[in-house]
């Protein structure tokens, strides 16, 4: 099974797609950052969890989010949520022009979900003069998808949920789809997909093909833009 552009996008579950076009992004985030559970727990792997760790302290309470409360107890039975930002945005509302998943979060807590089955990090700069520096690079790939086999070891989960949004479609579509990544024999040469793992892949705008402000002459070369040599399938 291969996920196509047009496969993705009709990946989804009415009752999911509900609740996200439900919820706004325009609020200032509460939900932020992940529990002290969920550090906890994260800390048991360093090695696997160095790309979660370092984005919990790397950036604010609106960096990352998820993880059981101290109050939270007992099995998670809901399917875990993972949301996946676009270039240059937040996990959590951070300023107005990084937004991030707050809003989204909140609803999705207002009908049913506990902190526990929500979560997302930030990845590369939340400075939107800085986007075209941004990419899809290993690091964020192998850094999300060590993320999502966390959540499903930590929630105990046969399935995780994955809504992303533009460049975070792109890097959620490799991290689920696996393939061939990267040249370097210290990097993984061939990653085994998870798509028997997620149930529901909502993809929102995604540049799959690339951005049509790549075609803009000078911007070609741009992280944002360029082919990775690194990395199979190139950036969106």
């Amino acid at each position: 099974q291969v996920l196509t552009q047009s496969s993705i996008m009709a990946s989804y579950s009415i009752p999911l797609l509900a609740l996200l076009v439900a919820a706004s992004a325009s609020s200032e985030s509460l939900h932020g950052p992940f529990t002290d559970d969920f550090v906890d727990f994260l800390q048991r792997s360093p090695q696997r969890n160095e790309y979660a760790l370092s984005a919990y302290t790397k950036y604010d309470a609106d960096g990352t989010f998820g993880g059981r409360m101290m109050n939270e107890s007992g099995k998670i039975s809901l399917h875990p949520v993972l949301f996946v930002h676009g270039n240059s945005d937040s996990a959590l509302f951070h300023s107005d022009s990084a937004t991030g998943w707050s809003e989204s979060v909140r609803h999705f807590k207002e009908n049913g979900h506990m902190g526990s089955s929500l979560y997302g990090l930030t990845y590369g700069t939340r400075n939107i003069n800085h986007s075209m520096t941004n990419s899809i690079s290993c690091t964020n790939l192998l850094g999300l998808r060590s993320f999502v086999e966390a959540i499903l070891e930590y929630t105990q989960a046969e399935k995780i949920d994955i809504v992303a949004h533009s460049m975070g479609v792109s890097l959620a579509r490799k991290a689920i789809q696996g393939g061939k990544v990267g040249q370097s024999p210290y990097l993984h040469s061939h990653l085994p997909t998870i798509i028997s793992q997620v149930d529901a892949f909502v993809a929102i705008a995604g540049a799959n093909y690339g951005m049509c402000l790549c075609l803009m002459d000078g911007l070609q070369e741009q992280p944002a833009c360029g082919q990775v040599p690194s990395l199979s399938g190139g950036t969106g």
